[in-house]
């Protein structure tokens, strides 16, 4: 008997879980071009998201900055270059970027939403049909879930509007944010009341609350994201219960790039090493700032 369309469903996205989560525990880079993914690949790195080409601008003027999808050839000369996985940003709800992306046999898709359009901002691309897995933001639990009952197979925290600032705060707000619901979760599994209301609360779809409350953690890997530009940073992320980090381009500015990338990637893998960290952080060049 030939399986179902769910039942289709249900073995990709189990397929593409089991991807994602051999990225856990390191570091995926966002990149800009060939050489910066060559580098991040010697030193480490899980994976490759292309976002060169993304960010352009109206006659050199700076004041009508707008961005789109990763270029494609840009995204095909990375996945060229390097045997990391990679995947390729698009804008939040552009189903046509999307289905770009995938055709490129890129292994996954970013969809990004400080790179959206007034048209899509607040729809995104239902994600469960296509063969390829998603990455997406949240910055709370509820937030998180509407992304995965679309069918994104990895969750990483927002970071704020600009992921240039070398400043990390607002992925630790996030973070926290979202620990502490799932916490509020789980104390209310066993009272189905209790749970239908938070669930309403925090603007979050019931079905995946009540897994979340069984089972106390997402069901997708959850990644830290935003002004993650020191290796203490990246160490304090992950002592935060994140499952990996995603690492702008914009940290990869640094006068000593390999250097950079290479701690970034040893305080991810190794967070409670305090006299690894120590060694790395020595004599760390300023980050830079947009």
């Amino acid at each position: 008997m030939a399986p179902t369309y769910n039942e289709k469903i249900y073995e990709l996205w189990a397929d593409k879980l089991r991807f994602m989560y051999m990225l856990k525990g390191g570091a995926i880079f966002c990149v800009y071009n060939q050489a910066q993914a060559k580098i991040c690949e010697r030193v480490g790195a899980k994976a490759i998201i292309s976002v060169g080409g993304g960010h352009i601008y109206d006659n050199d003027d700076e004041a009508s900055e707008a961005f789109r999808m990763a270029d494609p050839g840009i995204t095909k000369d990375i996945m060229d270059s390097v045997a990391l996985p990679v995947f390729g940003r698009v804008r939040v709800g552009h189903e046509m970027e999307a289905k770009i992306t995938q055709h490129l046999y890129a292994n996954g898709i970013h969809e990004y939403d400080i790179i959206t359009t007034a048209a899509n901002e607040g729809n995104h691309i239902l994600k469960k049909p296509y063969k390829v897995p998603f990455i997406c933001a949240a910055s709370d639990l509820g937030e998180a879930l509407w992304r995965i009952s679309e069918g994104a197979s990895m969750i990483h925290t927002k970071g704020g509007d600009i992921e240039s600032s070398p400043n990390i705060a607002n992925a630790i707000i996030e973070v926290n944010t979202i620990n502490s619901q799932i916490k509020a979760a789980v104390s209310k599994f066993k009272n189905k009341d209790d749970l239908k209301a938070y669930a309403e609360e925090i603007d979050a779809p019931y079905t995946l609350l009540e897994q979340v409350a069984r089972r106390g953690k997402l069901p997708v890997p959850l990644f830290g994201h935003g002004g993650i530009f020191e290796p203490t940073d990246a160490a304090y992320l992950m002592s935060q219960n994140c499952d990996g980090l995603i690492i702008s381009a914009n940290a990869l500015s640094s006068m000593d790039v390999q250097r950079r990338a290479l701690a970034l990637v040893v305080a991810t893998e190794n967070p409670k090493n305090y006299e690894m960290l120590a060694k790395i952080s020595e004599n760390m060049d300023v980050p830079p700032i947009d």
